[in-house]
C-alpha cells in the first residue's frame, strides 16, 4: 500500500495523465486495420534539470508495466522510449510534459479479440491507473 501511495502522490505532484486510443497499421491489400491500442502516459515537468525529463519516464514506465494486464489475455505489452523533447497540450495550459507511449497489440492481429474482450481489457487497465492517482486524459485545466 506504501507504494501505492507514492505512486499517488507522485501522480498528483506531476499532475500524471493517461490516454488510450486505437492503433492502426496500414496493411497492404486490407487498407487501414486496427493491431491494438495506445496507451499514453503524461507527466509534468517541474524542474529544468536535464535528468528531469528520464526522471519522470523512469516512473511513467514502472507505471504502465504496473498496469499490464496479466494473466492469459490476447495483448502484447510494449513500453517504448519516450520523447525527449516535451510536450505542451492545450489542455494542460501548455504545461511542459514528458510522454511515454505504450504499444498494446494483438497477439494475434488475423484474429483480434471480440470487442468485449478487448474492452474489458482496457477496463481494467484503466481502473489500475485511476487506483495509482492518473487522471483520464488531463488533470483540470482551468489552472
Amino acid at each position: 500500500m506504501a507504494e501505492q501511495d507514492e505512486t499517488r502522490d507522485w501522480a498528483r505532484q506531476h499532475e500524471a495523465a493517461w490516454e488510450i486510443a486505437p492503433l492502426y497499421e496500414v496493411v497492404a491489400g486490407e487498407g487501414k486495420k486496427q493491431t491494438g491500442y495506445e496507451l499514453r502516459i503524461y507527466a509534468q515537468v517541474d524542474s529544468q534539470s536535464e535528468s528531469a525529463g528520464e526522471e519522470l519516464a523512469a516512473h511513467a514506465r514502472r507505471i504502465a508495466r504496473e498496469v499490464a494486464p496479466v494473466g492469459d489475455v490476447p495483448l502484447e505489452f510494449e513500453v517504448r522510449a519516450y520523447d525527449s523533447g516535451e510536450l505542451e497540450r492545450p489542455e494542460t495550459g501548455f504545461a511542459d510534459e514528458i510522454v511515454v507511449p505504450v504499444a498494446l497489440t494483438f497477439e494475434d492481429p488475423e484474429h483480434p479479440p471480440a470487442d468485449k474482450t478487448a474492452n474489458a481489457m482496457i477496463s481494467a487497465i484503466e481502473a489500475k491507473l485511476v487506483l495509482l492517482g492518473l487522471k483520464p486524459h488531463a488533470w483540470d485545466s482551468r489552472r
